[in-house]
């Protein structure tokens, strides 16, 4: 029983793993099955690079706006932190597409450890599977949420001037009259929407990884803790090996082990040889997503610490706005007649 509820839990992680591959495959991001037809994936490749297109272009018109308003800071940090969320975008979607195969074999390799791991149960397997996929979801589908509200509100809800474009950006033609307005309309549009659906897309599949390093090391830790306890044959139907620990073991004060338990046991190096053969795989497994992912951490890192300067640089700007603008009415409403 054991094993077939930990087959069903890391199915699941399958199967949510799939569905974020799923989010970047509609955008044109990943990459369409090995069994479609030669013309649709044609189509495919084509339409990969007018979204990588469009993007970048969207890119080069924020930074174009930025250089030319280098004497309005206001513009210049309103347009400084879309720049830096597009650019994380755009650095985490080439990583994907140049490592696209090897993530998806780390993601068949981290499950397939934790299959192997599983087949010798302890009976905590399953709560730190439930725990770790509950986490897992409630990131994803919350962050969902959190996403499609963004994209509502940057295309809709903000409030823009007459033939004014939802983000501030200088294209090469006039965005306030119709064809140039619909077309800058829809690279926005088209941007914002792929952008926000490939970092969601993107970060839950990095999020899910990262679930399975500390699922593994969970039950890794408790394995270990347990290799001095006898194996007990379980009961139910389908004969899986249960191990428990006995009273001796239990009642050992710090010791994880009783030394008079262990000695002259085999099944005691068995054990242990298997979880340092289970933590040495995990190992291997870090240093690939390491390899991978290190770099676009690392750019995420440095575009989260922008944004955050730049927001708090334009709230000083915006505070120090307002105050001029009280001190000026009420310099008027002393020395202006007819002004209280």
């Amino acid at each position: 029983m054991p094993r077939r509820i930990a087959a069903g839990c890391l199915d699941k992680f399958r199967k949510l793993s799939a569905l974020h591959t799923t989010y970047l495959k509609y955008i044109g991001l990943w990459a369409l099955d090995s069994n479609s037809s030669v013309t649709l994936k044609y189509l495919y490749f084509v339409y990969n690079k007018v979204i990588l297109t469009i993007m970048f272009a969207f890119a080069i018109t924020l930074l174009a706006d930025i250089c030319s308003s280098f004497d309005d800071l206001s513009i210049v940090t309103d347009d400084g932190c879309i720049f830096a969320g597009i650019t994380v975008v755009l650095f985490k979607v080439m990583i994907g597409q140049f490592y696209r195969e090897k993530i998806a074999r780390l993601l068949c390799k981290t499950i397939d450890n934790c299959h192997r791991l599983c087949k010798f149960p302890t009976g905590d397997e399953e709560e730190i599977l439930d725990k770790y996929l509950l986490i897992s979801r409630v990131t994803f589908y919350g962050f969902s949420t959190l996403g499609f509200c963004l994209v509502l509100a940057l295309l809709f809800l903000v409030p823009v001037e007459n033939g004014g474009l939802p983000v501030r950006a200088r294209y090469p033609f006039d965005t306030t009259r119709y064809p140039g307005h619909a077309v800058g309309y829809f690279v926005e549009a088209c941007s914002v929407s792929v952008g926000i659906t490939a970092i969601i897309g993107m970060d839950s599949l990095h999020t899910n990884l990262c679930n399975l390093f500390l699922v593994q090391l969970e039950i890794l830790n408790a394995h270990f803790s347990k290799c001095g306890a006898p194996a007990v044959a379980d009961s139910r139907a389908d004969g899986d090996t249960h191990y428990a620990i006995p009273s001796t073991i239990e009642t050992g004060g710090k010791d994880n082990y009783d030394p008079d338990a262990i000695l002259g046991r085999d099944d005691f190096a068995e054990r242990l040889r298997r979880s340092v053969r289970g933590h040495q795989r995990l190992g291997a497994l870090m240093d690939d997503f390491n390899e991978m992912f290190s770099a676009g951490m690392f750019v995420q890192m440095l575009s989260s610490t922008s944004m955050i300067c730049l927001t708090g640089f334009q709230a000083t700007l915006v505070s120090r706005d307002k105050s001029k603008c009280r001190g000026q009415i009420v310099i008027e409403s002393r020395f202006v007649p007819g002004r209280s």
